[in-house]
C-alpha cells in the first residue's frame, strides 16, 4: 500500500519516502519464502488516490527491481550466474523455484471526513 506521502506499507513495515523499496522487499521476500513450500508469491499494490503518478510509476519499478535482485539471488546460488546469463532451461527452472506476480488492486479512496459537530438539540425547559 502506498499512501499519498509516499511511504510504502511493505509486509506491516513501514518504507518512508525517502527509503529505497527494494532491499526491504528482497528482506519480506525472503521471510515469505524460506522455510515454505511456496515458490509463488503475489506483491499486490494499492495507492492513494492523492498519490502522483509519476511517484506511484517509480515505486512499481522499485517493487519490479526487488523481485529481480530476489530472482537473481535465487539464481546465483544454483547456477552460480546472473539471470540475465542464464539459458531458456535454466529460466525455466528458476521459474520452478520462484516466481514473483504482481497484482494491480488500483487505489484506495481517501478516508471519510468526520462527522460534523451535533449540536445539543434538546432543550431544557
Amino acid at each position: 500500500m502506498i499512501n499519498k506521502e509516499n511511504q510504502v506499507l511493505v509486509d506491516y513495515e513501514l518504507v518512508e519516502s525517502n527509503e529505497s523499496l527494494e532491499n526491504k522487499l528482497v528482506k519480506a521476500t525472503k521471510e515469505m519464502i524460506i522455510g515454505t513450500e511456496r515458490k509463488n508469491l503475489l506483491y499486490l499494490l494499492q495507492w492513494d488516490t492523492e498519490l502522483k503518478p509519476e511517484l506511484a510509476k517509480r515505486r512499481i519499478f522499485e517493487i519490479l527491481i526487488g523481485i529481480k535482485n530476489y530472482s537473481n539471488e535465487i539464481s546465483m546460488s544454483i547456477f552460480k550466474k546472473n539471470i540475465s546469463e542464464l539459458s531458456g532451461t535454466e529460466r525455466d527452472l528458476l521459474k520452478a523455484e520462484f516466481s514473483g506476480i504482481i497484482g494491480i488492486n488500483g487505489y484506495f479512496p481517501p478516508p471519510p471526513p468526520p462527522p460534523p459537530k451535533m449540536e445539543n438539540e434538546t432543550k431544557e425547559e
